[in-house]
């Protein structure tokens, strides 16, 4: 799989979105917590993928990404 081709388009991952949130009544908040979770526990498992030393800077696209 090539990591930077996106497994979803955003029309796509929109589209999960409003399905989880009007379908399953999960709030778009919760959502959000449950993806910045993972990704702190990803980064946390790989820190290997930072320098030594130095800063780590993590940017967000549009939207509710930096939720």
């Amino acid at each position: 799989m090539n990591p930077s081709r996106p497994i979803l388009t955003a029309a796509q991952m929109k589209a999960c979105d409003q399905y989880t949130i009007e379908e399953l009544h999960i709030p778009s908040s919760t959502l959000m917590l449950r993806a910045a979770r993972a990704a702190a526990v990803f980064l946390c498992r790989r820190q290997d993928l930072f320098p030594p030393k130095g800063k780590v800077v993590i940017l967000c696209g549009s939207g509710n990404n930096g939720g």
